[in-house]
């Protein structure tokens, strides 16, 4: 999945699974910054403007999209927020 990151393209989302299939799951996380990356890049925001938006470095912010950093949850829905997204969470049977 890396190499969408590195080429600045939006990472593709899973279709539904069909009645015999069984979809594997992402960490929250992952998915989360998967988000927030896909809407950067549809509303074409950089790290430095999401930044400034959050009064934060640009480091920082460009971390928020990055895989391979551990970000929490509540800092990827900040960015969300920043971008005019809101993060939804549902619960559904295993």
């Amino acid at each position: 999945m890396g190499f969408y990151f590195d080429e600045k393209r939006l990472v593709p989302l899973p279709p539904e699974a069909q009645h015999d299939e069984r979809m594997s799951d992402l960490p929250i996380s992952v998915t989360a910054t998967v988000l927030l990356f896909n809407e950067m890049l549809a509303q074409k925001v950089s790290a430095s403007e999401l930044g400034s938006c959050l009064g934060i470095t640009k480091q920082t912010a460009a971390r928020l999209s990055n895989l391979e950093q551990a970000t929490r949850i509540d800092q990827i829905d900040a960015g969300l927020q920043a971008l005019g997204k809101r993060w939804v969470l549902d619960v559904a049977a295993a």
